[in-house]
């Protein structure tokens, strides 16, 4: 549930951005589009701790969203660079027609841009998915219920305190790896045409 929200609102989001960053004219779109990059470079568990104090204060600990949040907003940079790549090199004709016969903006995202966008949006979707399953340490530090608790910790529970089951912990990782080598290669052609449309121009 956690991963899955995550994936399909850090989608939503960087599609509906990447549009207004590449389609549209307004003030300090440049300045704009280069800050919410930088967040490229900041590792997620280094806002550990201050995320930690913020989820406190609000009362959110112990709860899906602690993770949904970060793990969205932490998506976000690296798919809207990714989405935007593609979008600067696909032609605005159709959507210029689209205009012409009375489509609105999120008529135009939805409904033309999205199809249009699909390899680029499954690339993101599969890196997003691969990142966030296998995520522990924020999940770990936020999430104290075991009914909340997400899929990689189900190995602690083979871990004892003089000794570990070792056949039942590899056989646990391999059940949570199935889901990752799925969508990986369900979506191989996908991701290929999304990383590599943007790389050439013209």
């Amino acid at each position: 549930m956690v991963t899955t929200a995550s994936v399909l609102l850090a989608a939503v989001l960087s599609l509906t951005m990447s549009y207004a960053f590449t389609r549209m004219e307004w003030k300090l779109r440049g300045a704009t589009m280069n800050m919410i990059l930088i967040g490229m470079i900041i590792p997620i568990h280094a806002t550990l701790l201050p995320t930690f104090i913020l989820f406190k204060n609000a009362h959110m600990l112990d709860h899906p969203l602690s993770l949904i949040i970060p793990y969205t907003a932490f998506s976000i940079p690296i798919s809207m660079f990714i989405i935007s790549g593609f979008l600067e090199t696909t032609p605005r004709a159709i959507e210029e027609s689209a205009v012409i016969d009375g489509c609105g903006v999120y008529g135009m995202i939805f409904r033309i841009v999205l199809p249009i966008a699909r390899p680029a949006i499954a690339t993101v979707c599969v890196m997003n998915f691969i990142s966030w399953w296998n995520e522990f340490i924020m999940a770990n530090t936020y999430l104290t219920s075991e009914h909340l608790k997400t899929l990689p910790f189900s190995i602690m529970k083979f871990t004892g305190e003089y000794s570990s089951n070792y056949g039942a912990q590899f056989a646990v990782m391999t059940i949570i790896a199935v889901p990752s080598v799925l969508m990986y290669l369900l979506f191989t052609e996908q991701i290929t045409k999304g990383i590599t449309a943007g790389a050439v121009k013209g």
